[in-house]
């Protein structure tokens, strides 16, 4: 059965021979129709007829009809002229951009404005070549199927001045981008003009978390390394609150969506919630007498969205422990995510994680039956020597259409469908530094990356 072709196709392949034949272009007549074309929009010179004395304009010939019914009435227009095929995909891969959508049948495919006549292959050399047929893209796969569709695209980069920025957050009304590095300062961006807002913490130790809070503006919590939690006024340019947890790493914090309550955790596999009225009053601690708990680092906490009083954490000992703080222990665990860094979000009753190890990295969990719904493998492509290591993902907020992940080791972004296939919709590499942190906006397509530079993506 024969494939048909579309006048997109034989377009490219009269193109593809003029870009490789210069001397077959045809001159270009100037009439009444194409005057402005030709000679510039702001010409004023008169036009000179081909025809005898009359001014009349020469009539136009009707417009061929391209389209064919299949790829065998393609015309010979000349002897000479080879009819083109695309090379084995194979070879696309030194041409290809870093950034790519995999495709199931032909991986690292270029886009149609990256073909040149060089990447083009006459019938005549295909003969030589002695190929399987079966290995060459056809015209019709290449044009007339929508295999490449870009969805990552970057709208705002920001150099942080080489330091690295281990967390970051959209404050509620999405104005404001606050980044946490590694150096001990705290970066604000304002998002409409990108303006860069430094502030300089007391204490040099790195920003492990930074989170805002929901019911005041532009007042930021961000804890530390050495166990400090400082509270930010933006306006002010100055902690107006700050205490410490004595002897603990704290590596993550969250409030709940009313603003009540406010968490930490950290090396010591403690979690401690704070009234957010009063700071420096801690309304539970919860230590490893619980049963069950933590048996090592916690690194990401997470309140539920739909209940202010349910907590969900993560860490080192491969367990993911859910908490209500109006009781004194746990109220249930699930075994298996290894979570490393901020790699765990919550949404609607399924929870996603990120686990820093070589398979199974990417897991979805229904909240009610604490079982696995979903994984996602990370499989490589153009590193096979690197290994892959989750240390963010995030739900996309506004309709909960893509699971966005970042990983180190290879150093990658990805996006993939929330759905039933959770297919890879798109990769962005070429990151010096692991993908600390991410945040999604609730307003937009876009999230907010942490990296050695940070950034905006927008999703398409």
């Amino acid at each position: 059965m024969e494939k048909s072709i579309s006048n997109k196709t034989l377009w490219v392949f009269k193109r593809a021979e003029l870009l490789a034949h210069p001397e077959k272009r045809k001159p270009i007549v100037e009439t009444q129709s194409n005057h402005s074309s030709v000679r510039g929009r702001g010409s004023k010179e008169p036009i000179k007829s081909q025809h005898s004395s009359n001014n009349q304009t020469p009539k136009t010939k009707k417009k061929s009809n391209l389209k064919m019914n299949s790829i065998s009435e393609l015309p010979t227009l000349a002897p000479e002229k080879p009819i083109y095929y695309i090379k084995n995909h194979r070879i696309f891969t030194k041409v290809s951009p870093p950034s790519i959508v995999l495709n199931k049948y032909y991986p690292n495919l270029p886009s149609i404005k990256q073909i040149n006549p060089d990447m083009l292959l006459s019938q005549k050399d295909l003969r030589d070549m002695n190929q399987n047929f079966q290995e060459i893209l056809s015209p019709s796969d290449l044009f007339e199927s929508p295999l490449v569709k870009k969805r990552l695209v970057h709208v705002k980069r920001l150099d942080i001045e080489g330091n690295t920025s281990l967390t970051c957050r959209y404050n509620k009304t999405e104005n404001l981008i606050a980044f946490g590095c590694e150096d001990g300062t705290t970066r604000v961006m304002e998002v409409s003009t990108s303006r860069l807002h430094k502030f300089k913490s007391p204490v040099a130790v790195p920003v492990t978390s930074v989170r805002w809070a929901p019911k005041k503006e532009n007042i930021l919590y961000q804890t530390k390394a050495d166990g400090t939690v400082e509270i930010i006024s933006i306006e002010k340019n100055s902690v107006i609150f700050s205490f410490q947890e004595e002897g603990n790493f704290i590596n993550c914090s969250d409030h709940n969506e009313d603003g009540t309550f406010f968490a930490t955790a950290g090396q010591d596999a403690r979690m401690r919630v704070y009234d957010s009225e009063n700071p420096d009053k801690v309304l539970h601690v919860y230590s490893r007498l619980a049963n069950p708990t933590h048996a090592n680092r916690i690194y990401s906490l997470k309140f539920y969205p739909d209940n202010k009083n349910l907590i969900a954490s993560g860490g080192w000992d491969e367990s993911l422990i859910l908490w209500d703080i109006r009781t004194p222990h746990t109220a249930n665990f699930i075994y298996g995510p290894l979570i490393c860094g901020d790699s765990m979000d919550l949404r609607n009753n399924e929870i996603l994680t990120g686990s820093w190890r070589q398979n199974r990295q990417l897991q979805i969990w229904d909240i009610r039956t604490l079982k696995e719904t979903a994984y996602m493998e990370w499989k490589l492509t153009d590193f096979p020597k690197e290994k892959p290591f989750i240390y963010s993902c995030i739900f996309e907020k506004k309709f909960g259409k893509y699971i966005i992940a970042g990983s180190s080791g290879v150093n990658e972004i990805r996006l993939y469908e929330n759905g039933r296939k959770y297919e890879c919709l798109d990769i962005e590499v070429g990151f010096k530094k692991g993908i600390y942190s991410l945040d999604s906006s609730k307003f937009k397509n876009q999230f907010c990356y942490g990296s050695e530079k940070c950034g905006i993506y927008s999703i398409y």
